[in-house]
């Protein structure tokens, strides 16, 4: 078998014949049988020079192509790197999206911590402080019978908390009434207490429960100002001494008397000088206890 470069030399010689006469039939049979030959030898070959089969200018356009290809190939990675580096700067961006959603996602919550600290300014009087109201509900001096299962001053505590509980508040509430003890000496020193549904303080201590609010505690337990009547059971004298008391919040009868205070005053707002008859209905203050 002839050698490759031996074909290849015979190439050569039929390509410079052609130049200066036309090839013959024959001799296009063995430039066909030469090319045929040059691809199978060039298809098991590791090494390939253009000094054994081309000219310059040819091995120069496949050198061109060759570049071509290559420059193809660095192009498509330079599309793939860009398609990446675009897919990281989207992922950059949506990533810095993602902090700026966080970032927004803290500022909101701190807009719900401020919308809270409004809200008890607001709702629950101040930001972490205990409040007072006046109950929307009147209940007549037997307070036993509508708060079931408990009895007296206790009963009337009940009350106040299904109020508050009513209210969407957890907090634990006292009523301000007297029993066996006096109205302030139940009442744990939770001051300052703020009126409900403002940002105003009611009582700034406990001692001051004795005098005179700056304004009527005329707020309910949803905030909102009270319509209707303006009594409240209180049992309490003018001295926040134990007064009258339906028997101990025990009766509900016209025969007996408990002593009120006023939700539309501010001097005698504990105790207005009068009482009503245990068959009358009236309001309570609630202190929010901690």
């Amino acid at each position: 078998m002839r050698s490759y470069s031996s074909w290849s030399k015979e190439l050569w010689r039929i390509r410079q014949r052609t130049i200066i006469r036309p090839v013959l039939p024959s001799e296009a049979v063995r430039v066909i049988l030469a090319a045929a030959t040059l691809v199978l030898l060039h298809a098991g070959c590791t090494l390939v020079t253009c000094d054994d089969i081309c000219d310059p200018k040819a091995g120069g356009a496949g050198g061109d192509s060759g570049g071509m290809a290559t420059a193809g190939g660095t192009a498509g990675g330079a599309t793939a790197g860009g398609a990446t580096a675009g897919g990281a700067t989207a992922g950059g961006d949506t990533a810095g999206g993602a902090a700026a959603g966080g970032m927004a996602g803290g500022d909101e919550p701190d807009g719900g911590m401020a919308g809270g600290a409004a809200g008890g300014a607001t709702a629950g009087g101040a930001a972490g402080g205990a409040v007072v109201f006046v109950t929307n509900a009147t209940y007549h001096g037997d307070f036993d019978a509508q708060a079931i299962g408990y009895l007296g001053v206790a009963a009337a505590d009940r009350l106040c908390n299904l109020a508050a509980t009513g209210a969407g508040m957890s907090a634990s509430f006292r009523a301000y009434v007297s029993g066996p003890l006096s109205a302030s000496n139940r009442l744990m020193d939770s001051s300052p207490w703020y009126l409900r549904g403002t940002s105003s303080v009611a009582f700034a201590t406990k001692a001051s429960l004795l005098g005179a609010p700056g304004f009527p505690i005329n707020r309910n337990e949803n905030g909102l100002p009270v319509t209707g009547t303006s009594d409240v059971w209180t049992g309490t004298t003018a001295g926040g001494l134990a007064g009258a008391n339906c028997s101990t919040w025990s009766m509900n009868l016209m025969t007996q008397t408990g002593l009120k205070g006023s939700s539309s005053a501010s001097v005698g707002w504990a105790s207005s000088g009068a009482a009503l008859t245990c068959d009358q209905r009236a309001r309570l203050y609630c202190f929010e206890q901690r």
